[in-house]
């Protein structure tokens, strides 16, 4: 299964968030080409960039024990 995940600068930092798991490799695909990642941060759309990833090789500390 993937995650599609969006990738950010805050304050200079790249950082990952985890939008969906879950996914079939078909769908990750689909949610990286919509032209809105459905990021927001206090209300404001984050510009970022759209990826899918194996589950499996997500950093360990973003998965819920």
């Amino acid at each position: 299964m993937y995650a599609f995940v969006v990738m950010v600068m805050i304050s200079g930092t790249p950082q990952l968030f985890i939008m969906e798991r879950g996914l079939t490799a078909s769908a990750c695909e689909e949610m990286v080409r919509r032209p809105d990642s459905g990021l927001r941060i206090d209300g404001e759309k984050v510009a970022g960039e759209g990826h899918c990833i194996l589950e499996r090789e997500l950093p360990e500390s973003d998965v819920p024990t």
